[in-house]
């Protein structure tokens, strides 16, 4: 589904322990999700990676703890609920934000995007990302203002004239992602990273030269 161009958000699981996220939440190119409390502090039940194929995971987190949500066969009644299943529709629709915001832009960018603006945090491992939050807690507001200046760079007239790092044929960014023509080289290693350093003006260089 990815590979056809929808983004899909899947719960990373309640076993707590490290290496319990398995499948679905385990494949590459979704967006795994990690719950928090109303503090950002990991949930204690929230699953953490790595993978059994050793991906570290979950990609990111969001609040689920206490999420006060609708009851069912209660009529119009609500409860509070915990659970890495009530912090994944928190990322969902930060992505439809996204969407909504720029209606063309494809999975990876939108993963990148929440992954690149999150808070960083961690619990054991002082990494970004890590086997506890990923790239960490996911921010609305420092994700769409992201797209805004993604666009604005994407937009300018000679976008596509420019790579970033040392080894810019490892991975190619679309600019069709963004509705136009075009592409930006990147280095796959840190595509976060490569997109804040592009947006910032760091180690840019002429592909021509």
């Amino acid at each position: 589904m990815v590979a056809a161009g929808i983004s899909l958000m899947i719960a990373a699981g309640n076993s707590a322990g490290y290496g319990t996220i398995g499948t679905p939440g385990a494949a590459k190119d979704v967006i795994t999700v990690g719950a928090t409390e109303d503090s950002k502090d990991l949930a204690v039940y929230s699953s953490k990676g790595p993978t059994h194929e050793g991906q570290i995971k979950p990609n990111v987190a969001a609040i689920g703890s206490a999420v006060m949500s609708v009851e069912a066969n209660s009529g119009n009644g609500y409860a509070s609920y915990s659970g890495t299943s009530m912090a994944t529709p928190m990322v969902a629709g930060m992505a439809v934000l996204l969407l909504q915001a720029n209606p063309d832009l494809q999975p990876l960018m939108i993963r990148t995007i929440l992954e690149s603006t999150s808070e960083f945090k961690w619990l054991s491992h002082p990494v970004r990302p890590n086997n506890d939050y990923g790239w960490g807690f996911v921010l609305m507001d420092a994700a769409l203002e992201e797209l805004d200046k993604l666009q604005a760079i994407a937009q300018a007239p000679d976008a596509d004239k420019y790579r970033v790092g040392a080894t810019p044929a490892s991975a190619v960014l679309r600019l069709a992602a963004f509705g136009l023509e075009g592409e930006i080289l990147m280095s796959q290693g840190d595509l976060p990273g490569a997109i804040k350093a592009f947006r910032t003006g760091i180690e840019i260089e002429d592909k021509n030269n």
